[in-house]
């Protein structure tokens, strides 16, 4: 729609002036050698806790958002097969703003990033630690700027509140209370599974690890010492102590790739684990049907778990490994993802069409307050009631569907006063305008006031068409 063409080049236009430096600067740093492990392990070092759970890491520099826009845009394009255009461009071009963020900030100097979840601090403040190293050549002043809409850190421990801060050559984000604590000296701790968990998917521009602290596990025991019958009874030791680390790492690019692995403390331990997560999607199907069965989301949403675990190996030994490349990730997005993509897009619909009904049930409304204004006599536009002021313009001229570039609503005035409008409930009044008849159906505002969503456009077209005449 031209609606959508028209963001599409104001986006590019935004890109252009915005970002067109910053990107001309970035073609010299493109695709540089992944750094090794050793080298991620030691600059996040010093940001560690006992309690740390979680650790992740992007480089940059090598993420390849325009190649991944173009691949991720080629599976909704097959997802939707012509259908949803609007959204397949938003989908299409939401990547790129990112781009634009992140060309500047790798000329600005920052290449590689981490972020930490410690868990006392998570329970407080749910909010990571970022830390980015300044590059050589690059400006830590500059970085900062590159980091739009946090606050700078002057102290402040206000909760719910993101702050950034340069010590040296490296830039802090986090919570108030987080960077308080590394500026007050917060003693670092030594987490020799990291370097492990890393070099499982090493190479990966994008890397997560879960390493389950101490404390813990301790606390899964105590509260839940063994899991649910229905989940087979098995102590939550089996997980609790039997998972020594989880990783994860992808390639974002026109050829992405994902890796994940799990390793176990021992070869009983990983087969438990990998009976556990195949039988989720049977557990899932369980805890959401009680006693009135599965709606039509939770249908898919069952379906989608259950192709995702066929997915899973075997295991060999102690780990559980699975590698996805472009081939496997087409299909893994077509079979697993496609079907929720068009359950999210039915649901958006299904949204838009009810909030398109509460508009039309407003314009109504509204005509009859008119009506009771001006001695019985209807409106003789829609223009008419904003002109009044007894309606905002927005909701006479924009249906939040889209299903025209033209007028949104077509207000129709009966021929005969009010009074001798015999059927109300079937005489329409505002109805929504469309180029191509959408999947399901229109809206029709009646004078009696209620509003239906008319499945069958042959039946629309001859609602709209009996208007009572003198």
């Amino acid at each position: 729609m031209d609606r959508i063409h028209t963001a599409a080049c104001g986006l590019a236009l935004m890109m252009t002036l915005c970002g067109g430096a910053a990107l001309a600067q970035d073609e010299t740093r493109k695709a540089p050698e992944p750094v090794n492990t050793a080298h991620i392990t030691k600059a996040v070092a010093p940001y560690l806790t006992e309690q740390t759970v979680f650790v992740g890491y992007l480089d940059a520099a090598r993420v390849d958002l325009p190649g991944f826009t173009k691949w991720w845009g080629g599976v909704a394009d097959r997802v939707f097969a012509g259908e949803h255009n609007a959204e397949i461009a938003q989908i299409k071009f939401a990547p790129m703003v990112a781009e634009v963020f992140r060309a500047q900030f790798v000329v600005a100097g920052g290449r590689h990033v981490y972020v930490t979840f410690s868990l006392p601090e998570v329970i407080a403040e749910p909010m990571p630690l970022v830390v980015v190293p300044v590059e050589p050549g690059g400006n830590v002043d500059r970085l900062l700027e590159a980091v739009p809409h946090v606050q700078a850190y002057r102290g402040e421990t206000d909760p719910g509140r993101l702050y950034k801060v340069a010590r040296g050559d490296v830039v802090l984000i986090g919570s108030g209370a987080a960077l308080s604590a590394i500026v007050n000296g917060r003693d670092a701790a030594t987490r020799p599974e990291l370097a492990e968990a890393l070099a499982a998917v090493e190479g990966r521009a994008a890397r997560a690890v879960l390493i389950p602290t101490k404390d813990m596990r301790r606390v899964i025991d105590e509260m839940m010492p063994n899991l649910p019958a229905r989940l087979g009874g098995e102590p939550t030791t089996t997980f609790t102590r039997g998972i020594q680390w989880m990783a994860v790492g992808v390639d974002v690019g026109a050829s992405p790739r994902f890796v994940l692995v799990d390793e176990a403390a021992t070869p009983q331990h990983a087969k438990a684990l990998h009976v556990f997560v195949r039988g989720l999607p049977d557990l899932a199907a369980h805890l959401s049907a009680g006693h009135r069965g599965l709606s039509e989301d939770e249908k898919v949403f069952v379906e989608m778990l259950r192709q995702a675990v066929k997915l899973l190996p075997e295991p060999r030994g102690t780990t559980i490994r699975m590698e996805l490349d472009q081939q496997k990730l087409d299909d893994a997005a077509m079979t697993i993802l496609g079907p929720a993509m068009q359950s999210v897009m039915h649901a958006r619909e299904k949204a838009l069409a009810t909030q398109s009904a509460t508009q039309i049930r407003q314009i109504v409304t509204v005509c009859f307050v008119y009506a009771n204004d001006h001695q019985g006599r209807l409106p003789d536009s829609l223009a008419q009631l904003v002109k009044a002021g007894l309606i905002d313009k927005r909701l006479v001229e924009d249906n939040p569907r889209n299903l025209t570039d033209k007028r949104a609503y077509v207000y129709l005035k009966p021929g005969v006063p009010l009074s001798k409008i015999k059927d109300t409930g079937k005489t329409a009044l505002v109805y929504e305008a469309y180029d191509n008849w959408p999947k399901l159906g229109c809206n029709i505002g009646f004078v009696d006031g209620h509003v239906e969503c008319i499945a069958d456009e042959a039946e629309f077209k001859r609602i709209i068409g009996q208007q009572p005449q003198e």
